[in-house]
This record gives C-alpha cells, sequence and structure tokens, in this order.
C-alpha cells in the first residue's frame, strides 16, 4: 500500500520481498532525519541571483543541506521527501526560515545588501501560525522583512487562491515579497493569476535550458517575460548555465538570473566572499 501511494495512488501491486528492503531503509531515513534536526546536522547553503542590468549580485536563495555523520553532504533530492512522509518537513523549513534570517542580517551588518529567498513548503504555509512563524523569524533577527522573499510552488500557490491571497497580504504589507518558484510547469487560472498578491516569477529551469533548441520552450520563456511585464512583476530564471542563455534571458527582459554560470549553492562563508566581490566576475564574457 506505502509503495503505490508513494507512485501517486489509483493502482495496486503484487507483494515484493524488496518492498521490506526499501520500507526498512525508509524508516532508518526517517529516524536519521529526526536526529538530523535534534543535533543541528542541518546547514544553509545558498545561490547567488545575479542582476541582468549590470551582472551584480541581486540576492541569493537559501538551500537546506545535511551533513550527514556517515554519507557527507546530503542534497534536497535525498532527504526532502521522507522529511514530507514524517511530517519534519514544516519543523525543517521553518528552521531554514530562521537560519537564512539571521545569516542575511550577519550581510547587512557587513556591509552586503542581498536579500534572501526561502521556499515554503505546502504544508509549512497551510499551517495555522505560518505568519506569526515568519514575523517572529525576523524580530528574532533583525532583518528588515523587505530583505526576505518566500517562494511558493505553482502548485500550493493554486490550490487555495484565496486563502493563499489571505495569508500572503498582511505579510506583503510589512514589505516581504513572495514569488511563485517553478512558474510555467502548472496549471494556473489566468484569471486568479492577475489577482494573486505575487512579486516575482521565477521561470522553471526547464524552460530555460531547452529555450536554445526547443521553439516551444523558447515561447513560453517569451511568454513568461511577456506576462509579467504587464502584471509589472519581476523576474527569476533559473538554471541559466551558458553565456549565451544569459545573453538571449537579459534581451528578452528578464530582471534576474540565477545558475552554475554564477555560481553553485554554496555555503555562508563563501557567499559573503561572493558578494563582497560583487559577482559580476561570473558574467565576464
Amino acid at each position: 500500500m506505502a509503495s503505490v501511494k508513494r507512485a501517486g495512488g489509483n493502482a495496486c501491486e503484487f507483494f515484493e520481498t524488496s518492498m521490506n528492503q526499501s520500507a526498512f531503509e525508509r524508516l532508518v531515513l526517517e529516524n536519521e532525519l529526526r536526529e538530523a534536526v535534534r543535533d543541528d546536522q542541518l546547514v544553509v547553503f545558498y545561490q547567488p541571483k545575479i542582476s541582468m542590468v549590470d551582472g551584480s549580485i541581486a540576492g541569493s536563495e537559501a538551500l537546506v543541506r545535511w551533513r550527514h555523520p556517515t554519507a557527507g553532504l546530503l542534497s534536497p533530492g535525498a532527504f526532502i521527501q521522507a522529511a514530507e512522509e514524517c511530517g519534519l518537513i514544516g519543523e525543517i523549513g521553518d528552521w531554514v526560515l530562521r537560519r537564512a534570517c539571521h545569516e542575511a542580517q550577519q550581510l547587512r551588518e557587513r556591509g552586503l545588501d542581498v536579500p534572501v529567498a526561502v521556499n515554503v513548503s505546502a504544508m509549512q504555509f497551510e499551517s495555522e501560525g505560518f505568519s506569526q512563524t515568519v514575523l517572529e523569524a525576523l524580530q528574532d533577527s533583525g532583518l528588515p522583512p523587505e530583505f526576505l522573499e518566500l517562494e511558493l510552488t505553482e502548485s500550493t500557490a493554486m490550490r487555495e487562491p484565496e486563502r493563499v491571497i489571505e495569508q500572503i497580504e498582511p505579510l506583503r504589507r510589512l514589505g516581504v515579497t513572495f514569488a511563485i518558484d517553478d512558474f510555467g510547469t502548472g496549471h494556473s487560472s489566468l484569471s486568479y493569476l492577475t489577482r494573486m498578491p505575487f512579486d516575482v516569477f521565477k521561470i522553471d529551469q526547464s524552460f530555460v535550458r531547452d529555450m536554445s533548441q526547443d521553439e516551444h520552450a523558447r515561447i513560453v520563456v517569451e511568454t513568461i517575460l511577456a506576462m509579467a511585464k504587464s502584471l509589472k512583476l519581476k523576474t527569476v530564471a533559473e538554471g541559466v548555465e551558458t553565456h549565451d542563455q544569459y545573453r538571449a534571458l537579459r534581451a528578452l527582459g528578464a530582471t534576474l538570473a540565477q545558475g552554475y554560470l554564477f555560481g553553485r549553492p554554496m555555503p555562508f562563508a563563501e557567499l559573503v566572499t561572493f558578494a563582497s566581490a560583487g559577482g559580476r566576475e561570473s558574467v565576464a564574457g
């Protein structure tokens, strides 16, 4: 049954002995993850966002990593699904939010104004105390609200649009900005989209990656950028890896970009060095 649920449900499977092994491995992972949260094994890495105007650093995205005691540094793909299934995703998300706010404020104290974007899971966003958690993270860190951006996936944003508006508006009035992550991969209602209180569209990396070879991908990117311009929203192109992609996106009017061309996700100390240098070297050429 658990195997069917993980595969999306609405199906049936015959038992196989390998399922016992998979279930055991998942149980071990969940127990280790609980220990990771308890023993402070999680860390936040940051991927820079670059201005299309002059190539300077204009922000960063906070991304959680797990320093596993035996397996080394693990990316979210190795443990986020387990965190969701065992109910830890909200606790992890709140921890990342608090840490990101504190470290963004540390940057400001060094004279580096680098706004930070934090991903918000559906479970985290739908909790009753979400807004209060955000306010407490800002107050505890001293970070001004305008230096925090919260990212919701398109599917989360469109699940209950009216409730999303209700949750977001009080924080936006304080200065917190909101972004729709992976934009273009869901099935948004345009009538709702024009009413949603968002500030940024993040163009999914699959479209950015394919836009030079796939005419359909390029049209999607052009359409998103045109829509954002009409709605007076900023845009972030994800997964930029080549100078050709960077130049094409800049010509089409993208606001910001992030990807391996500029920098991989890095520890806070490396972000300090990167931000101190301004980020411009990465787009030379």
